[in-house]
């Protein structure tokens, strides 16, 4: 079995005022335009990467706060594939004996969504959250640890050249914290 640890960039409606977001914003509050991935085979080894920008068919016009956060241009959305093409390109990649682990239920939410609006096959791998197992490890109660602490606790350092909230390097770092965690069944209890 692989697991596919994942990270999800999204863009959101310049103005909760605007015609678009007033017709599907309780259904489609934030849009998928970055699914970033690396691959670890069983014993937690990094063996392949996923990299695919989503052009937006809602929101298209790029929030410039978003685009200030993830370093996300127009340009690259604008040459992008649909997000039925790209999340198809992405369970292609995953491969049939795979699971999917996230940091934090935020993106199995988004991802969840956007798989609700669009014509996409809704067979995807089991979704597990790594922050949730992480905080309770570090038996933090309700207080979930950010990326950035786990980081910190396994003195993981990170490295320009992998920025964060950009949708692969956070994949990255996150499977760095990941194979310091114990055993994976633990993880998807």
């Amino acid at each position: 079995m692989n697991y596919i640890v994942f990270d999800l960039e999204w863009n959101q409606p310049i103005s909760k005022n605007s015609a678009i977001y007033k017709k599907i914003g309780k259904a489609l509050n934030c849009e998928l335009i970055q699914i970033g991935a690396v691959k670890l085979d069983e014993k937690k080894r990094m063996i392949a990467s996923f990299n695919q920008y989503i052009a937006p068919s809602f929101y298209k016009k790029l929030n410039p706060r978003i685009s200030k956060i993830t370093g996300i241009s127009q340009k690259e959305l604008d040459s992008a594939p649909s997000f039925e093409k790209a999340f198809s390109n992405f369970i292609s990649w995953c491969g049939n004996d795979s699971a999917l682990i996230s940091w934090g239920a935020d993106d199995i939410q988004v991802l969840a969504k956007n798989m609700s609006l669009f014509p996409v096959n809704k067979n995807i791998p089991n979704c597990f959250d790594a922050q949730n197992h992480f905080s309770h490890l570090m038996q933090t109660g309700k207080n979930r640890l950010s990326l950035r602490n786990a980081m910190s606790i396994y003195d993981i350092n990170p490295s320009p050249d992998h920025e964060f909230h950009n949708a692969v390097d956070d994949a990255y770092y996150t499977a760095l914290v990941i194979q310091k965690l114990g055993d994976m069944s633990e993880l998807k209890e």
